[in-house]
């Protein structure tokens, strides 16, 4: 069956497509072998399975959406390569003889680094129970292989959307012969000559069926209450993954531990807040800004531009004050153009140039003229008063 499949392969740029799936199925076998395994019972073993097709950043997510369900939440679970052995320890710990996928409707893609990307859009996991108990939980399985030097997975993932449970008909057939043989003689009575039946007789018979049957090993999203729990408790130590790490590293208690942390948090979110705040904006808004400069200072250029149709009132001690602090002949190449015509002068904020060496630019005063080869282009301080042209 491998020849045949490894002869189908085909040639698809510098990846071969059919490693992925090969490899799939390579995981599928070892699991489902495992409870026929003498040492299925030894974590170690698994430990060893997982090494060999998981990589050391591997995961296994497992989602549960019911869509024809609604009443039931949807739940989602990941289990890191360390949780990974214990899952499949417990598992068939249990009442579990044997774990399978089922793939339908498979297709590979070729991912850059060596890597293979396998989708199965009508998938199944089957899980085989003693008793004769078999639940087939369908839904969508995606597969992403790392080559690390062998193919290993990278992150194995189910979303299961529904399961159902079977019964061998052995059981069934067993179940009615023993509940017709222990049936009781109906009590019938006779009223003006129709037979009538004793309601509590249907009650009687029906939980007698259910007693002949096996129970259900699993709950009502189609895993068993200990597998559930497992994955409840691994998903919430996950998220706890960075608190474990910062406890360890300090050698401390687990209060003191959760004080220092939550005040390094904090720590971190004021840092990455002012950080943030620095960052220069290119028109932002003052705040207490409403129609006036607060606390009688000179409005920015920025809100003049933003509020140009309605330039800001001043007092008149302002614009004398500014107008004693400025002049207009240190703002030389400011382009009246762009100022409101209602603004005053006066609020415009000084403006200098300082003497940066300025590579490929000619001097607006005279045209064609390096003013690299001109030392007294610019002066040290600012700009003496000189005919403004647009450059």
């Amino acid at each position: 069956m491998v020849a045949n499949y490894a002869s189908m392969m085909y040639h698809n740029g510098s990846n071969i497509l059919g490693y992925g799936v090969l490899r799939l199925l390579q995981y599928n076998e070892q699991l489902m072998s495992g409870w026929e395994s003498t040492m299925k019972d030894d974590i170690g073993y698994w430990r060893r399975f997982v090494h060999d097709f998981y990589t050391e950043k591997g995961t296994f997510r497992y989602n549960i959406d019911y869509k024809d369900s609604p009443n039931q939440e949807p739940k989602l679970f990941e289990l890191s390569y360390a949780a990974l052995p214990r899952f499949l320890y417990l598992s068939y710990c249990g009442k579990l003889k044997k774990m399978s996928f089922l793939l339908g409707n498979t297709k590979e893609f070729a991912i850059p680094n060596n890597g293979y990307f396998v989708e199965s859009s009508r998938a199944s996991i089957l899980y085989q129970y003693q008793g004769g108990v078999q639940v087939i939980v369908s839904g969508h399985l995606r597969a992403h292989f790392f080559r690390a030097p062998l193919l290993k997975l990278d992150s194995l993932e189910f979303s299961a959307v529904g399961h159902s449970e079977y019964l061998l008909r052995e059981l069934m057939t067993n179940a009615s012969l023993a509940l017709s043989q222990s049936r009781p003689p109906q009590n019938q009575i006779q009223h003006d000559g129709v037979k009538s039946e004793d309601p509590s007789s249907e009650s009687v018979n029906i939980n007698s069926s259910s007693s002949l049957l096996p129970d259900s090993p699993v709950n009502e999203y189609g895993l068993e209450p200990h597998i559930m729990r497992f994955m409840e408790i691994t998903e919430t130590i996950s998220g706890m993954r960075d608190l474990i790490a910062f406890t360890l590293a300090q050698r401390s208690g687990p209060t003191s531990a959760l004080h220092k942390f939550a005040t390094a948090l904090q720590q971190q979110h004021q840092m990455q807040k002012s950080t943030s705040s620095n960052i220069p904006y290119a028109n932002p808004a003052p705040s207490g800004f409403n129609g006036s400069p607060r606390n009688g200072d000179v409005a920015s250029l920025a809100s003049n531009y933003r509020y140009a149709k309605q330039p800001p009132t001043m007092p008149a001690n302002a614009i004398s004050q500014a107008n004693r602090l400025l002049d207009q002949n240190n703002i030389p190449n400011m382009d009246p153009s762009i100022l409101p015509q209602s603004m005053p002068i006066a609020s415009v904020p000084p403006y200098s140039l300082q003497g940066i060496k300025r590579q490929g630019t000619h001097s607006p005063m005279v045209e064609g003229e390096n003013p690299n080869n001109n030392p007294n282009f610019y002066s040290s301080d600012m700009l003496n008063a000189q005919k403004r042209t647009k450059v």
